[in-house]
């Protein structure tokens, strides 16, 4: 999964990601990120942008890391 609120950006990395074979989803909203984790358990490497202007990574990352420990 790749999350960057720069649809352009978020669309280079995913475009990257699927050229060395991996499937890959992007989200431009964080405050989706934690619903689709749940939705689907698949996604096991996230690419996360650290300056979004709704909640910054790092913030979304103790927010993953605290619903998903594994």
């Amino acid at each position: 999964m790749v999350i960057d609120d720069q649809i352009e950006t978020a669309n280079t990395h995913s475009s990257i990601l699927k050229d060395l074979n991996y499937l890959c989803c992007v989200e431009t909203n964080p405050e989706n990120v934690i619903p689709t984790l749940m939705m689907d358990s698949s996604i096991n490497l996230i690419l996360l942008d650290i300056r979004m202007p709704k909640i910054n990574g790092l913030e979304l990352l103790y927010k993953i890391k605290s619903q998903f420990p594994n």
